[in-house]
């Protein structure tokens, strides 16, 4: 795992992008792209198996959505998905790769007890993947639950970390 070494005026390329540090603290956001593909890129630095699992959920908040966009669930899931990964995106640019990432997921929770109560329980193929959507997004729930006590207890090293020369 690489970290970065930061001195006083020095500019960060990577996790950060574009981000000056002046008396220690951020000041400016850089390209909103860049930092996605940043965060993007250090995602797939975790081990093989969460790689998988956030594959799973990406493919359930952002692909099936796009198959069931003339639905209501479609259009909710998919916006809060991207409400949940503009917030992410936004920690990552100011902590890095840490365990706060989990509170990115906060919209899910709202989201999760309306498709609950909009569930119908029938074959169709849309029933089925909202009730993925509940499963998959509870499940990542209490995963983050559990890494934000960890980050306020003291955990605040970020995980993964791109190379400062990349």
């Amino acid at each position: 795992m690489s970290s970065w070494n930061v001195k006083r005026g020095q500019a960060l390329r990577g996790a950060t992008t574009s981000i000056v540090i002046k008396e220690g603290k951020s000041v400016g956001w850089g390209n909103p792209m860049e930092a996605m593909m940043d965060f993007m890129r250090t995602m797939l630095l975790m081990p093989k198996p969460w790689v998988a699992w956030l594959g799973l959920l990406m493919t359930a908040n952002f692909i099936f959505p796009l198959i069931f966009i003339t639905t209501l669930e479609g259009q909710v899931v998919l916006g809060t998905g991207l409400v949940s990964a503009m917030i992410q995106i936004g920690i990552f640019q100011a902590k890095g790769f840490v365990r706060l990432l989990g509170i990115g997921h906060g919209p899910w929770i709202p989201l999760l007890l309306w498709l609950w109560i909009r569930l119908e329980f029938d074959s169709s193929i849309l029933a089925y993947w909202v009730l993925v959507v509940i499963v998959l997004n509870s499940l990542s729930l209490v995963i983050d639950v559990v890494d934000v006590i960890r980050y306020v207890k003291g955990e605040r090293a970020p995980h993964f970390s791109l190379s400062s020369d990349n």
